[in-house]
């Protein structure tokens, strides 16, 4: 009994008692994520570097291309007719797009189904 009243006060954690833990910066662990900035950097690179920090964040959206023509009247010729029409249009200008055509031939073949189409149904008045 006696060695055990010895032993517990050696074990219970006294903060007081410890010195004060001081935060020294030459062990500091860099975080993986912050950019480093060089404390010695001259001057002129520091300029060079916010300059193009600026121009970086104000740089104009790219710009989106005028349609042409022919890609207009394929998108209007894609609208054109019943579900099924559209499909097989949708699936004539995909096809077309894959083979590297031009807008214009798409066009074309497309306007040519579309005829088909209309001469399957009969416009004349009885």
């Amino acid at each position: 009994m006696l060695c055990h009243q010895k032993i517990v006060p050696l074990l219970q954690w006294d903060e007081s008692k410890t010195r004060q833990q001081y935060h020294d910066a030459r062990r500091h662990v860099d975080d993986p994520n912050e950019k480093k900035i060089p404390l010695n950097e001259p001057l002129w690179k520091k300029l060079r570097r916010e300059r193009e920090k600026r121009e970086k964040q104000n740089a104009a959206p790219p710009q989106q291309q005028a349609k042409d023509s022919w890609q207009i009247i394929c998108e209007q010729l894609l609208a054109h007719g019943v579900h099924s029409q559209q499909a097989s249009q949708k699936a004539l200008y995909k096809r077309g797009r894959a083979e590297g055509k031009s807008f214009r031939q798409i066009a074309s073949e497309m306007e040519a189904l579309k005829r088909s189409y209309e001469r399957l149904i009969p416009t004349a008045k009885f």
